[in-house]
């Protein structure tokens, strides 16, 4: 019985209907959801500088220094704890259906859309001005949005335990719930890793573990020798494990891990901007890539591919890459996607890798069978 987390599905429900501005997140493998409720709102921030300064939670853009969405700060000064006594167990929450229905056809979130954004980035990739391109979209959904996303968040928790799950909201942005499997930074001052994730597939049921193909091995060496180049630079010694498979809900990546312990004259919110975005959600070179999606894409991102997760002045964080996730304002719900874009490429393939990305929020939509 999961008693407490329909307590906080309810909490959820009543902060949302109020418009109080909150966060709620779960760290990987967690026995607790901590739930902040800042008294003066979030804070909106326009850099980095402040991470390690005081202990909060943070949600930053895709494009940090654009001056479009700022990066909120939700201070702890409440902080509420609900603890998950079975993981994988939803008897006890209450079962709420969600209803959505699909809006078709609006202008840059159709096929036709995606294929015209694909040729462009295709273009620019075979004209070698790029290793590699990430390419989002996004499907919009009339939705029942205050009851449903807290009631999807608290059943991320239950079905996706070793994901960081999150919800929050303000009146700016909205609200945003996620279950990404990827860091950007975690630990504290005296172990510390990130991660190089690229590279997906549908996650078989069967056991099999088949070899992966050149085209996801090549995208995820591109993220890996990024992130090695990044911590060099840094003057940081660290430790890099060979690449395995991560299962992320119906879809598998492939992750290689790197461990290090902080050096002397190390900043939280420099190596923090020196690694986001990621080749994994921008491309490479990665200032060209990212000024080429946000001249390119029709449609922003906002809080999609940007991070979100806890720090604290103590030098800890836990903060994740924001994939896997959906935006919800004024009754409309929208899910968020995207893909590596790489020589050889096909968009039939990489359309339906983003529609096997998004099920992991729409398989929330439903009960538990």
């Amino acid at each position: 019985m999961n008693e407490s987390l329909d307590s906080l599905q309810h909490r959820l429900m009543q902060l949302a209907a109020e418009g109080r501005p909150f966060a709620a997140y779960h760290l990987p493998d967690s026995d607790t959801v901590k739930l902040l409720i800042p008294r003066g709102g979030a804070r909106a921030e326009r850099s980095l500088a402040m991470l390690g300064s005081e202990p909060a939670f943070v949600a930053a853009p895709f494009d940090v220094r654009g001056g479009g969405d700022p990066v909120l700060v939700f201070a702890t000064d409440t902080v509420e704890e609900y603890r998950i006594y079975n993981r994988g167990d939803e008897t006890g929450l209450s079962v709420v259906k969600i209803g959505v229905m699909p809006i078709k056809g609006r202008k840059g979130e159709t096929r036709a859309d995606y294929v015209d954004t694909f040729n462009n980035f295709y273009e620019a990739l075979d004209g070698g001005r790029f290793d590699k391109l990430v390419l989002a979209r996004r499907k919009t959904c009339v939705a029942d949005v205050q009851r449903g996303l807290p009631v999807m968040m608290v059943r991320a928790v239950v079905r996706y335990p070793d994901a960081f799950t999150y919800l929050f909201s303000t009146p700016h942005s909205g609200m945003w719930m996620g279950a990404t499997p990827e860091v950007l930074l975690s630990g504290d001052k005296y172990r510390r890793g990130t991660v190089a994730l690229a590279g997906t597939r549908r996650h078989r049921h069967d056991g099999k573990n088949p070899v992966w193909d050149d085209k996801n091995v090549r995208e995820q060496g591109f993220v890996a020798a990024y992130v090695a180049a990044v911590l060099r630079d840094a003057g940081i010694d660290f430790v890099e494990e060979p690449a395995r498979t991560l299962v992320a809900g119906r879809v598998e990546h492939l992750c290689s891990w790197f461990s290090f312990a902080d050096p002397d004259d190390f900043s939280l919110g420099r190596l923090v901007e020196k690694l986001h975005p990621t080749p994994a959600v921008c491309g490479l070179p990665k200032a060209e890539a990212q000024q080429f999606i946000l001249e390119t894409e029709p449609l922003p991102r906002h809080y999609y591919a940007g991070f979100v997760g806890p720090v604290g002045t103590d030098g800890a964080a836990d903060l994740f890459v924001n994939l896997r996730c959906l935006s919800a304002m004024k009754g409309e719900m929208c899910l968020y996607a995207g893909g590596g874009i790489v020589p050889g490429s096909r968009v039939t393939s990489e359309w339906q890798e983003t529609e096997n990305k998004m099920m992991t929020m729409a398989d929330l939509l439903s009960p538990a069978k």
